[in-house]
């Protein structure tokens, strides 16, 4: 009886040992997944994960497997704030969660980051020194106010654009073929290292000088809005678009700059221009200087000439037989001349010193202004009465106009 009563005592004791062991084994088993679960505090991030698939087993978490199997993640406009588990992504190449709410973001861990976006964001901070094969970085419209990419040498595109930084330092940045460095603040920026560099946009800074010498690749070149006094692009023969409007410029060379098709420097301080002998040249916008000699000859592809607002005297367009758009408005022209020019669909000549002018020959012309000049009298036509039907015209201020087939001197 005693021997019974003692093996049932020690039978119950096994029982609720394999219980407790079972309940013991549970609980480390639960922690041990916690403890395989990457740490995401921002609800807004994990979901955003799980929408993208990140989470393949479907429990609701992230763990250190899935997302160490993440090579790209796109996570733009998630309202996200904490980007904390970022880290244990170690094989992520690309990352783009730019236009979210986060003030900082550690890419540390991330070395094998080749594509970094962080646009639009709140960023004051930011260390890249350990993400050595970054080949892209964007941090525009950030409120960084500098930015070390000193350890960056694989580095081909930056856009920094709209950060209030006071320098960019880029010249251990070989292979860069992109700057963006537009409203930065920058008063100085060295490029004569970078030279692979293509395009450069630095607009809307307060660069005094800028030297293109050893940027004999460049092939876009927007400077516009800064405090430059000259601009020579003599060592720059592939620059097909050039930007250089709003600045203090006095002096500007395009000598070496053959294949240039688009230029604008409006809003200078230009005496003469020489834009001459540019065979591939489509549009000039030269508005608003104080040009008073405008050179275009042998510029046969020029579709577009806006050189309105100067002190230009007279202006030869005889060799732009592809011009379409003429607005040569608020100078002091006596005389036009537009019959080599009979595709011309837009004509601005007004407030000039014009007396008579003959455009019997473009007869593609629908807007035509005449403003502002007393002394025009004869405006020889294609056809009578005139306007015709489709064609535009304007001639207010110029009382004494009147339109004539009768094309005799």
């Amino acid at each position: 009886m005693t021997q019974n009563i003692a093996g049932m005592c020690i039978l119950e004791m096994t029982q609720k040992f394999k219980i407790l062991f079972l309940i013991v084994f549970a609980g480390l088993f639960s922690q041990c997944e916690k403890n395989t679960s990457v740490k995401i505090i921002d609800e807004n991030f994990l979901e955003a994960l799980i929408e993208r698939g990140v989470d393949t087993d479907g429990d609701g978490t992230i763990s250190f497997r899935e997302a160490a199997d993440v090579k790209e993640l796109n996570i733009y406009y998630c309202d996200i704030f904490d980007l904390t588990g970022l880290e244990w992504f170690i094989n992520l190449e690309t990352l783009r969660c730019g236009d979210n709410d986060f003030t900082e973001i550690d890419v540390s861990g991330n070395m094998a980051l080749k594509y970094l976006d962080i646009e639009h964001n709140k960023v004051f901070y930011l260390d890249v020194s350990k993400n050595i094969n970054l080949e892209t970085l964007i941090t525009m419209y950030n409120p960084l106010t500098s930015l070390d990419i000193s350890k960056n040498t694989a580095l081909k595109s930056l856009n920094t654009e709209a950060n209030p930084l006071k320098s960019l330092d880029i010249s251990k940045n070989a292979l860069l073929q992109l700057v963006n460095c537009w409203g930065n603040g920058l008063t100085t920026l060295d490029i004569s290292k970078n030279t692979v560099l293509e395009r450069l946009n630095c607009n809307s800074n307060q660069l005094k000088a800028l030297d293109l010498s050893k940027n004999q690749g460049l092939k876009i070149l927007q400077c516009e809005w800064n405090n430059l006094t000259s601009l020579d692009l003599s060592a720059n023969p592939a620059v097909t678009g050039l930007y250089c409007s709003g600045n203090r410029l006095t002096m500007l060379n395009l000598s070496g700059s053959d294949a240039l098709e688009v230029f604008a420097c409006t809003s200078n301080l230009l005496n003469d221009l020489d834009v001459s002998g540019k065979p591939f040249l489509k549009r000039i916008y030269c508005e608003r200087n104080n040009l008073t000699y405008l050179q275009v000859s042998a510029d046969t592809s020029l579709q577009e000439l806006h050189c309105e607002q100067n002190q230009l005297v007279s202006l030869d367009i005889t060799d732009n037989k592809n011009l379409f758009t003429l607005d040569c408005s608020r100078n002091r022209l006596t005389d036009l001349n537009t019959s080599y020019n009979s595709i011309l669909v837009y004509l601005n000549c007004s407030y000039n010193r014009i007396s008579t002018i003959d455009i019997s020959g473009n007869k593609l012309i629908y807007q035509l202004y005449l403003n502002g000049m007393p002394s025009l009298t004869r405006v020889c036509v294609w056809q009578t009465p005139f306007p015709t039907v489709g064609v535009y015209v304007e001639y207010a201020g110029s009382p004494n106009v009147y339109f004539t087939m009768d094309c005799s001197k």
